[in-house]
């Protein structure tokens, strides 16, 4: 693979928004080209205002505004899209987080496009059909598993993945929480839930 300088970062909802601005400033701070798309999969004006000012995030590049939409329309509506950008775009990689119709609608346009997919808290399983679903297709497509601790390294290797795909890189909520646990204290109650609910409850579900 040749030296990446473009990452592109794909985010559909609240939680992915936390979970990836970590990965977001890393990318930011260490100089690479960011391309920033948010699909709009859950979107409410104030929150996501407050969230990506709260976030310290920049204004995503491009907002498809996707809204509420059953499961096949909704993921057809991302790859139809994400695919679009992307073959103007030409990011050298992309990261999806997770396990939203967000996340593997963007993992299926890069198959077309032909760009490689790294996946952000990859292993996780929740014994939730339709997540843990949408999570194990986008392993199998993604050329770099991000595991957030062992026992989910652990899933991807008795599952099939290859070894070599699979990196043990520690969790962006727990790297969210200590990075923004002053912001959360000082936020409006409203972002303060939706921070804290977004950062515990996966962790519950584990």
């Amino acid at each position: 693979m040749e030296e990446t300088r473009r990452i592109a970062v794909v985010v559909g909802t609240q939680g992915e928004l936390i979970g990836m601005a970590p990965v977001i400033s890393e990318i930011r701070r260490r100089g690479f080209d960011l391309l920033f798309v948010h699909t709009g999969q859950h979107y409410d004006l104030l929150l996501y205002k407050n969230l990506l000012e709260d976030l310290e995030l920049p204004q995503p590049d491009y907002f498809l505004g996707c809204g509420s939409r059953p499961y096949g329309e909704q993921i057809a509506f991302i790859i139809e899209r994400v695919e679009k950008i992307f073959l103007k775009e030409e990011p050298d990689v992309v990261l999806v987080q997770g396990n939203n119709n967000s996340t593997v609608g963007s993992a299926v346009a890069c198959i077309g496009v032909g760009v490689h997919v790294g996946h952000v808290e990859a292993g996780v399983r929740h014994d939730y059909v339709l997540g843990d679903t949408n999570r194990r297709i986008v392993e199998r497509i993604a050329s770099f598993c991000f595991a957030p601790f062992a026992i989910a390294a652990e899933n991807l290797r008795r599952e099939g993945v290859d070894p070599k795909r699979i990196f043990l890189v520690g969790d962006t909520y727990i790297d969210a929480l200590v990075h923004y646990s002053k912001k959360v204290q000082k936020s409006k109650i409203i972002i303060r839930k939706e921070l804290i609910m977004a950062l515990i409850w996966p962790r519950c579900m584990d």
